[in-house]
């Protein structure tokens, strides 16, 4: 099976979908599986190694949140604590609890629309808040769920406040020192060792790094593959929280399947617990078997923002395929099943990108300038001959959808004549196609 895995992930990067990739699986306490392929800094042919250090983007959510239910299990807090204790310079923090924070219920504002905020560049906190606090509240707490990574900054900032220091000192005490997480810290204090890269002309650049002021609790980990294969066999193996807490962590907060840092997948009487993350350069995606004891971690250092990529949930649904055929999860099932309400505008659109593609007559009017350059003569040609042979477009389907930035990231479920596809694109707010990642097949 070994030879499977590698050559799945050895064509990602003959195809140059990514310049570097690390895997780690693993089986209850025995790491089954460990390689790097690529190189993780091309500039110095530095190659990529299964204890190469990444930015996770937002597999740090999952950290974040087992440190409250740490501080819970203290006596330090309630999750049921306002968020008011905590942050009482947030406008409307006495009507939020932790709890909703946790399970992306809160409401919270989209702070993605403060004007002129670059994540490359640094804020002050309180500078941040006080932008944040002009915008209104996206819904009422607790009466709907919507991912918002305000959610997890705030989270970041409680144990900060509750624990008397910084979130990566948090984070070392109670997490990565008891478990050997040599690999593992915040940002800025432990950087990647993986340069991140994104596409630009068809070409892999060094792409610009965000600030940690804007990551935090919500996205700021650096970790490896070996590192994370670690922390869920110590998670799930009950070396990290209590098992009442460890349930409140994966038992989503509503009909949703978000629960607490993890994304709960049930398909039949088969449990997937997993989430994925990306900022700049990088993409990252953790699955857990839990009644089979499987862990698989996909680390890369690439982005989808500009260019199709990669996704590392489709290489981490490929491998599980490979490490257990009789489950219901592998390839193409990149999201939950139940879609999110139809959304005809979008769908107008997507089928008019699809048309474009098909044909290799891209309207550049229509598509950021990133895209625009992306998109050279050749990228047309090969997304025409991978789109074309599929047939008629008949159903479009939103599977999941989360803001990221100044841009509305979607997975849609597209259905052709020739069968389903799962697609996942970025979409700047006056509608213009910013990224696109791969084609990838669903079941």
């Amino acid at each position: 099976m070994s030879a499977e895995i590698d050559a799945l992930a050895q064509r990602e990067i003959d195809e140059g979908h990514a310049p570097g990739i690390s895997l780690g699986v693993g089986r209850g306490d025995v790491l089954l599986y460990a390689r790097g392929y690529g190189e993780a800094d091309v500039a110095g042919h530095v190659r990529a190694r299964p204890e190469t250090a990444y930015a996770v983007g937002s597999l740090t959510k999952q950290f974040t949140a087992a440190a409250i239910l740490l501080l819970a299990q203290d006596g330090a807090l309630s999750i049921d604590d306002a968020l008011s204790q905590y942050v009482p310079e947030f406008n409307g923090s006495a009507e939020i609890t932790l709890r909703e924070l946790l399970q992306q219920r809160s409401g919270v504002p989209d702070y993605t629309r403060v004007p002129g905020l670059d994540p490359t560049q640094t804020i002050d906190w309180r500078a941040f808040i006080g932008e944040v606090n002009r915008l209104p509240a996206e819904f009422a707490p607790g009466s709907a769920y919507r991912y918002n990574n305000l959610n997890y900054l705030l989270l970041g900032k409680v144990v900060e406040r509750v624990s008397g220091g910084p979130l990566e000192a948090f984070v070392a005490r109670r997490i990565a020192r008891p478990l050997h997480l040599t690999s593992t810290g915040m940002l800025p204090e432990r950087q990647p060792q993986a340069v991140g890269y994104t596409r630009l002309g068809g070409a892999a650049v060094p792409a610009r790094r965000w600030d940690p002021s804007l990551l935090g609790g919500a996205g700021g980990l650096v970790s490896s593959a070996v590192d994370l294969v670690r922390w869920d066999a110590a998670l799930f193996g009950g070396r990290v929280l209590s098992p009442s807490s460890l349930a409140i962590l994966t038992t989503p907060g509503g009909e949703e399947d978000y629960a607490m840092g993890w994304v709960s997948e049930l398909r039949g009487r088969e449990h997937l617990l997993w989430h994925n993350g990306e900022l700049g350069g990088f993409q990252a995606m953790n699955a857990v078997l839990p009644k089979r004891g499987l862990f698989v971690v996909v680390l890369e250092n690439t982005d989808g923002l500009n260019a199709p990529a990669l996704q590392p949930d489709v290489l981490a649904r490929r491998i599980i395929a490979v490490l257990e055929p009789g489950s219901a999860f592998g390839e193409g099932a990149a999201v939950q099943e139940r879609a999110l309400p139809a959304d005809p505008a979008l769908a107008a659109r997507v089928a008019m990108w699809v048309r474009q593609f098909e044909t290799a007559r891209i309207d550049r009017s229509g598509v950021t300038p990133g895209m625009d350059a992306a998109l050279t003569p050749a990228v047309e040609r090969e997304t025409a001959a991978a789109w074309a042979p599929l047939g008629t477009l008949s159903k479009i389907e939103i599977l999941g959808h989360e803001q990221r930035d100044a841009l509305d990231v979607y997975v849609l479920r597209l259905e052709f004549a020739r069968g389903p596809f799962v697609w996942k694109i970025a979409v700047t707010r006056d509608g213009k196609l910013a990224g696109a990642g791969s084609l990838e097949p669903a079941r």
